[in-house]
């Protein structure tokens, strides 16, 4: 049987996210993500912000790269629940990079029926790895998947 081919086309995203334990630290950052088949995603983003270090804050930046694996990924239902794992390296300050194994959970509205170039969907996060982490992302629809 032949099987549809997987379009490769990327997927921006901007999101604002914060690692809320052991310290508060508020990102906004960008990232983009391929399809790895249609039930994957594999992709990267990079964050910039402050964490806060006992009484002050401090700049802070963290790079991410991973794998999404989405149960929903022709958006069958309103919100579609996906899982990842990935790399994190975060800086605090002038401390030496950190790196952590990251483990997340989300879920992903999807685009309207009909969608024009540009719209974008909304999802939250929240992930373990370095600490636990909240996020809200917006990617940038696709017109036949998630």
């Amino acid at each position: 049987a032949a099987q549809r081919p997987v379009p490769a086309d990327p997927q921006a995203e901007f999101r604002v996210a914060s690692t809320i334990s052991p310290r508060l630290a508020p990102h906004v950052g960008v990232g983009v993500n391929l399809r790895a088949g249609w039930y994957a995603r594999l992709g990267g983003h990079v964050e910039a912000g402050a964490t806060r270090v006992e009484d002050r804050w401090v700049a802070s930046q963290r790079v991410t790269l991973g794998a999404r694996f989405l149960l929903d990924p022709f958006g069958q239902s309103r919100a579609g629940l996906y899982g990842g794992a990935g790399l994190s390296v975060r800086r605090v300050g002038d401390a030496s990079p950190e790196g952590a194994l990251v483990l997340l959970v989300g879920l992903e509205g999807r685009a309207p029926l009909r969608a024009k170039p540009g719209t974008f969907v909304p999802a939250v996060e929240v992930a373990l790895g370095g600490g636990v982490q909240l996020g809200v992302v917006l990617r940038r629809g696709r017109a036949d998947t998630r």
